[in-house]
């Protein structure tokens, strides 16, 4: 083990040891305050979780080296882990100035304007990105991402499918393009992507209940059926879920009463929860329960609801027969 003690910190991060790192990062830092012990505590506290000790000490290695590239990088890092995203833009920006053939900076500052709602610049930073090097699959992801968040799906498409035709192993590329190809309305494409995903490793509840929701449109109760049960065993709180669950089951004539039950439990504010339990509780005899479900529906529905109207003349209908 190396006697100095930032050489000694180092060694001790690279073995995984990061309480024992930091000890010797900051009797480095006490004996000689430098850029590199600075910027090297920080990557040992972001590991930990400390995200503002890291920028702190990101700050302090700028101060003392303010022309490298990876303290602008790192600190930028840090920033967009703790929310802050115009920081981190500025940061990668600081980054790109200094290194201009960095793609993980131009990337990385997309993700951050993509989440500030700017996917035209999103776009622009994952091309420029592309075009330092065309095969990156993360730039081609990320800016299938962005477009289809701009309505464009076609071109998403395209980005998906170049970035999967690199590395096919990619479940979580698989999934997004899922989505993309449900918007185009190919539900054969996207319940294989689904499928891939989830052979691949992807067992997430989102990959779960989208392949659901698709089974749905495509007629298969029983495979939706199982796909919200496995999103409720991964994550029994999920309200939306449940909802469809039960809409399913009462597409098979089942009483479903109990996923509706329990969705509304957890989110009272739940409008297709309240409307479809409405319905379960008009076919079931209930007509006054059913009145007060669908009412609380369009309470507590969006004024852009889609099932608006429908419920509306539902419950118009049940109020004229039950006047």
């Amino acid at each position: 083990m190396p006697d100095d003690p930032l050489s000694r910190a180092q060694a001790l991060h690279a073995q995984g040891d990061l309480d024992g790192a930091l000890a010797d990062y900051d009797e480095a830092i006490r004996q000689s305050p430098t850029a590199e012990a600075h910027g090297s505590r920080a990557l040992a506290r972001a590991a930990k979780g400390d995200l503002r000790g890291a920028v702190a000490d990101y700050d302090d290695a700028i101060r003392l080296s303010p022309y490298e590239a990876p303290w602008y990088y790192n600190r930028g890092n840090a920033k967009a882990a703790l929310g802050d995203m115009q920081g981190a833009i500025v940061d990668y920006s600081e980054a790109i100035l200094r290194q201009p053939t960095d793609v993980e900076s131009y990337v990385n500052r997309g993700n951050a304007k993509l989440v500030r709602g700017d996917a035209t610049g999103a776009v622009d930073d994952y091309s420029t990105a592309l075009g330092i090097n065309p095969r990156f699959t993360k730039a081609l992801v990320n800016r299938a991402n962005a477009l289809r968040r701009k309505g464009d799906a076609a071109n998403a498409l395209a980005d998906y499918d170049a970035a999967l035709a690199i590395d096919p192993r990619q479940p979580a590329a698989l999934y997004k393009r899922a989505l993309a190809r449900t918007d185009a309305g190919d539900l054969d494409g996207a319940l294989a992507d689904c499928g891939e995903a989830l052979r691949l490793g992807l067992r997430r509840a989102p990959v779960y209940f989208h392949r659901g929701c698709v089974r749905m449109a495509k007629g298969d109760v029983d495979g939706a059926i199982a796909d919200f049960g496995e999103v409720l065993r991964l994550d029994p709180k999920d309200a939306d879920a449940l909802v469809n669950r039960g809409i399913a089951r009462a597409e098979k004539g089942e009483i479903a009463m109990e996923d509706f039950d329990r969705a509304l439990a957890l989110n009272p504010r739940h409008a297709a929860g309240w409307y479809n339990r409405g319905l379960q509780k008009s076919r079931s005899g209930d007509p006054a329960g059913a009145i007060s479900d669908l009412s609380r529906a369009l309470e507590v529905a969006p004024a852009a609801w889609d099932r608006r109207a429908e419920a509306q003349d539902v419950l118009d209908a049940l109020r004229r027969s039950n006047s």
